[in-house]
């Protein structure tokens, strides 16, 4: 995978919080070039892919496909994040750097990632669950998302789609308030 080196800053120039900075940078970077590695021609391309010619199998075949592309664009867009934000720095990232609602939203959005990342047939994991569970009872819930206490079903929902939004939005706003030296 290919992660753009952040550019922009100079060297010499007196910035603060430098460290955080250019990760941030990098980024943004990162999440406005996606559409250029074709993200979403690919997951287009394999929701359609429903090819047996029993009606019965294909809508069982496309309900796979849909929740697989929605897990792997989640993946995706965390690969990006931790990339540039370690376990070190991501916390710090996210609690003093991303406005309380974004945090939740990132810790929501993290937990149906761990969910795809870490169980198997549609189970809950335990991280982060209680900010899922705070998103979804909320005034903005993602939309389709199936869930139990313990099970979690994305083949209705458009989570890769929030979650391209999400990133796309607080990028440019980490950047700003680092650049700034402005916490939310």
């Amino acid at each position: 995978m290919f992660f753009p080196e952040p550019q922009g800053l100079a060297p010499d120039a007196d910035i603060n919080n430098r460290e955080l900075l250019e990760p941030a940078m990098g980024l943004q970077q990162s999440v406005l070039i996606m559409d250029q590695y074709g993200l979403w021609n690919v997951v287009s391309a394999v929701q359609g892919a429903t090819p047996h010619p029993n009606p019965e199998y294909r809508e069982i075949i496309r309900n796979n496909m849909q929740e697989m592309t929605q897990g792997y664009v989640l993946l995706f867009y965390f690969s990006i994040w931790d990339h540039y934000f370690d376990r070190n720095t991501s916390p710090t990232v996210v609690d003093n750097w991303l406005t309380a609602e974004e945090a939740l939203r990132f810790r929501a959005i993290k937990h149906v990632r761990h969910c795809i990342a870490h169980s198997f047939d549609g189970q809950r994991v335990e991280q982060n669950i209680s900010h899922f569970n705070q998103v979804m009872s909320g005034v903005r819930p993602f939309h389709g998302i199936q869930f139990t206490e313990s099970t979690i079903d994305l083949s209705g929902s458009q989570i890769a789609t929030e979650c391209r939004s999400f990133f796309n939005e607080i990028a440019p706003q980490l950047v700003a308030r680092l650049a700034n030296d402005s916490r939310p």
